[in-house]
C-alpha cells in the first residue's frame, strides 16, 4: 500500500507520487532540517528535492558520506559527500582547509572522464553544508580488502595488473593541462570492485601543477605514502604521485604499512621471477625527485614489460568474487612489440570473441568489423588514434562489437563511424570528424550504445540516427559541432542520460519525422541556436535536466510533442520555450526563468499544459498565448517578470487555476480583446 504524503506547510494531501511542490499552497514539499554536524541527516530525507538518503557509508570529523537514490534518474544509486562548516575540536583554519578541499574535489572531478575515476553528477550548498553527488561504487577500499588477505599482503601476480590500472589513471591526470597531481595515493583512497576494477577516490588534496609556481599553498598527504617534498613548501609535481604509488605497491607486496616508519622500505625478498618489480619499486620511492621514473607512462610501460616477461596476462584477485571469463587476447603495436602491427591485420586473423588490445600510436586504417570483437586502446585514449582521410574509420558489419578507449578522427566526407547493422558499444572514446559527422547510425537493425564518450568538432553534426535506428548515450560530452550536436529523424529513437550538449554552432538536439528522444539528467548550454527542437511529429521527453545560456531553450512545432518534468530552462537570449504550428507541450514541476524574452510563448495553433511550474524573472512576458493557441495553467507561480505575468491575446485561449502572481512589472493577467480566459482561485500579491 502506498504511503500517504501531506504538505508540511498546509497539511494538504499530496496526490502525485513524485510531486515536488504542493498543488494547494505551491510550497516545496521538502523542508531541510536545521543542520549542525555532518552525518545528522536521517534515512529517507530528500536533498535538493531529488536525492533520497538510504543510509550512511561513513563519517568522521565534519564530513560524512551517504548512499542515496536519484529520484529523477530511475532511482539510480549515488554516493553523496557532505561537509559541514563546524565540527568538534576544529578551528577556523581547519574548516577553511576542509572547505577548500571539498570544492577542489568538485571542480577537478567535474571536468574529468576516465574508467578509473568516479563521475560527478551534482554539487550544491544547503545551510552552510556542502554536498557532492557522485558515482556509488559497489566494492571496498583496497585497504579493507588487504586486511582480509593472509599476512595482509598480495602476490606479485595480483599486484602488477593493479599497478597498471593505477599508473594509467594517474598518467591521465598528469596529462591534463595543467597537470593534476593526486598527492594522496594509498590503499584507503582506492576502491576495488568485484571484477578487479579500481577507482581513485578522494580528490580533496589534489592540486593543479603550475610551472611558474615554486611553492604549494599547503603541505598535505598521508605519512608514509607522501613524498619527501610534500613535507616542505616546494610545489609537488608528478613525481610525488610516482612515490605514492611506489609506497602503495610496497605495502601491497610486503604487508607492511609505510606510515609506521615513513621513508623506510625494507627489501621485499621477492623470487628471482619478480626481481624486476622490486627494482621498479625501489626506483619509484627514491628520496630525490630526479632519481625517480620520469613519468607515469614509464612506470606503466615497465609494469607491462614485467608482465610479458613473466608470461602472464591478468592476475586474479584471491578470495574475491570470481572474475569474468577471460577472452582470447592479442596485442597490436606499431613498433612490432605486439602480435600484430596493424589493427586490420589483427581483425583478419583473430576469431570471434577476441579482445584486440591496441598500444599507443596513430593508426591510419579503415576497419570493417565483420566479427564479434572488442577493440581496446591501452593507456590514455588520446594516444591511441584511429584516423582515415578517404573513408570511414569504422564500419559495423556484424551483430555485436565493442570499442573502448580510442580516439577516432574522421577526415573524409563520410562518417567517422558508420553503423548499418548490429549493436556497437563505444566506451571512453573520443570521436571527431573534420568534414562530415562523427557517428552515423542508419536502419532498423542498427543500434549504438555510448558510455563516457566525447563527440566533438563534427564538420556537420556530431551524431545522426535515422530510418528506425536506435541509440543510447550515457555520461557523454557532445560539443563544438558545426551544426547540431545530435539529430534523429525518420522513426529513429534515442535515449540520453547524464550527458552534456554544448557550444554547437547549430541546435543541441533535433528530433523530427516521427522520431522519439528521452532525455534524463542532461545539461544543454551555449548552443548558437536552440537547445532542443521537436518538429514534424517528433516527440521528446525531458526529465531532471538543465537548459541554459543558448539562443533559445526548447521549441515544439509542426505537430511535434514535448513533455518536460523537473527541469530548469533559463538564461536564454530569446524565449525559454516556444510552442507553435500545432506543437503540444506538457510541463510539470519545472522552472523557466531569467530569459531575455518570454518564459513560455504559445503561438500559431500551439497548445501547452502546465502544472506546478515556476515562471519568473523573464524580461518580457511570463507566458504569452496568442494567434489561436491555447494554454492550461494550474498550480503555477508567475513572478518578478519585466512585463505581464500571463498575456492572452489575438484569439488565444487560457484556463488559469490556483496560480500565484507577484511582482510582475505590468499586469498579472492581461486579457486582450478576442481572447478567451477562464480563471479560478487566483492569488495576487
Amino acid at each position: 500500500m502506498q504511503q500517504v504524503r501531506f504538505c508540511p506547510h498546509c497539511g494538504a494531501t499530496v496526490q502525485r507520487v513524485n510531486a515536488r511542490f504542493c498543488e494547494t499552497c505551491h510550497q516545496s514539499l521538502y523542508v531541510t532540517p536545521t543542520l549542525s554536524l555532518a552525518g545528522a541527516l536521517p534515512q529517507g530525507f530528500v536533498l535538493k528535492q531529488r536525492y533520497q538518503l538510504e543510509g550512511k557509508l561513513g563519517e568522521g570529523g565534519f564530513a560524512a558520506v551517504y548512499k542515496a537514490r536519484d529520484l529523477v534518474l530511475s532511482n539510480a544509486w549515488r554516493a553523496i559527500k557532505e561537509m559541514c562548516s563546524q565540527g568538534q575540536g576544529t578551528d577556523t583554519r581547519e574548516i577553511r582547509l576542509a572547505a577548500d578541499a571539498f570544492k577542489q574535489e568538485a571542480t577537478l572531478l567535474a571536468g574529468l572522464m576516465h574508467p578509473n575515476l568516479p563521475r560527478i553528477y551534482d554539487h550544491f550548498e544547503e545551510q552552510g553544508h556542502w554536498f557532492l553527488v557522485m558515482d556509488y561504487i559497489e566494492g571496498e577500499t583496497l585497504e579493507k580488502y588487504l586486511s582480509r588477505m593472509p599476512d595482509r599482503k598480495l602476490p606479485p601476480e595480483t599486484v602488477l595488473p593493479l599497478a597498471i590500472q593505477l599508473s594509467t589513471v594517474l598518467g591521465y591526470l598528469h596529462s591534463q593541462q595543467p597537470p593534476i597531481i593526486f598527492r594522496d595515493v594509498k590503499p584507503a583512497n582506492i576502491m576495488l570492485t568485484a571484477d578487479g576494477h579500481l577507482y581513485l577516490i578522494d580528490f580533496g588534496i589534489a592540486r593543479l601543477f603550475k610551472t611558474d609556481q615554486a611553492r604549494d599553498t599547503i603541505a598535505l598527504g598521508s605519512p608514509g605514502y607522501a613524498a619527501p617534498e610534500q613535507y616542505g613548501k616546494a610545489q609537488t609535481g608528478p613525481q610525488a604521485d610516482i612515490y605514492g604509488l611506489g609506497a602503495t605497491l610496497h605495502h601491497l607486496l610486503s604487508g607492511r604499512d609505510p606510515s609506521e616508519e615513513p621513508f623506510r622500505f625494507p627489501p621485499l625478498h621477492l623470487s628471482s621471477r619478480w626481481r624486476g618489480l622490486e627494482y621498479l619499486i625501489v626506483w619509484m620511492v627514491s628520496v630525490r625527485q630526479e632519481d625517480r621514473p620520469a613519468s607515469m607512462q614509464e612506470v606503466r610501460q615497465e609494469c607491462e614489460r614485467l608482465m610479458m616477461q613473466a608470461g602472464m596476462r591478468a592476475g586474479p584477485l584471491p578470495a574475491y568474487a570470481p572474475l569474468s571469463v577471460a577472452r582470447p587476447r592479442v596485442v597490436v603495436a606499431k613498433d612490432g612489440s605486439g602480435d600484430f602491427q596493424s589493427i586490420q591485420e589483427a581483425l583478419a586473423s583473430v576469431s570471434a570473441g577476441t579482445r584486440i588490445c591496441i598500444r599507443p600510436g596513430i593508426y591510419q586504417e579503415a576497419l570493417v568489423l565483420n566479427k564479434e570483437v572488442e577493440l581496446v586502446g591501452e593507456g590514455i585514449a588520446e594516444q591511441v588514434i584511429l584516423s582515415n582521410q578517404y573513408t570511414s574509420c569504422i564500419r559495423m558489419r556484424t551483430s555485436r562489437a565493442t570499442v573502448k578507449n580510442l580516439t577516432i578522427r574522421g577526415e573524409a566526407s563520410e562518417a567517422a563511424i558508420e553503423v548499418g547493422q548490429g549493436v556497437l558499444h563505444l566506451e571512453y572514446c573520443d570521436l571527431s570528424a573534420t568534414v562530415y559527422t562523427a557517428l552515423e547510425v542508419e536502419g532498423q537493425d542498427a543500434r549504438v550504445v555510448l558510455r563516457r564518450c566525447k563527440v566533438h568538432n563534427g564538420g556537420w553534426k556530431g551524431v545522426v540516427l535515422y530510418n528506425y535506428a536506435r541509440g543510447r548515450l550515457e555520461d557523454c560530452d557532445i560539443y563544438q559541432n558545426e551544426q547540431a550536436g545530435l539529430s534523429i529523424w525518420m522513426h529513429a529513437g534515442l535515449e540520453l542520460k547524464n550527458c552534456r550538449v554544448h557550444e554547437c554552432a547549430g541546435n543541441g538536439i533535433e528530433i523530427s519525422e516521427q522520431s522519439f528522444c528521452m532525455i534524463e539528467n542532461c545539461e544543454f548550454f551555449q548552443n548558437d541556436l536552440l537547445d532542443v527542437i521537436a518538429e514534424l511529429d517528433g516527440k521528446v521527453e525531458i526529465k531532471g535536466s538543465r537548459l541554459h545560456a543558448s539562443a533559445s531553450g526548447i521549441v515544439i512545432r509542426d505537430q511535434g510533442e514535448g513533455v518536460i518534468e523537473n527541469c530548469e530552462v533559463y538564461g536564454h537570449a530569446l524565449d525559454e520555450i516556444r510552442v507553435c504550428w500545432g506543437g503540444k507541450l506538457t510541463a510539470r514541476e519545472s522552472r523557466f526563468y531569467e530569459g531575455k524574452q518570454c518564459g513560455l510563448r504559445v503561438h500559431a495553433g500551439g497548445s501547452a499544459s502546465l502544472s506546478a511550474c515556476r515562471i519568473y524573472a523573464n524580461q518580457h512576458k511570463g507566458i504569452d498565448v496568442a494567434f489561436e493557441s491555447s494554454a492550461e495553467i494550474k498550480n503555477c507561480w508567475l513572478y518578478d517578470g519585466g512585463n505581464d505575468g500571463i498575456c492572452i491575446r489575438e484569439g488565444g485561449t487560457a484556463t488559469i487555476e490556483a496560480c500565484y502572481f507577484r511582482g510582475n512589472a505590468l499586469q498579472p493577467i492581461r486579457e486582450e480583446e478576442g481572447s478567451h480566459v477562464y480563471k479560478e482561485a487566483i492569488t495576487l500579491e
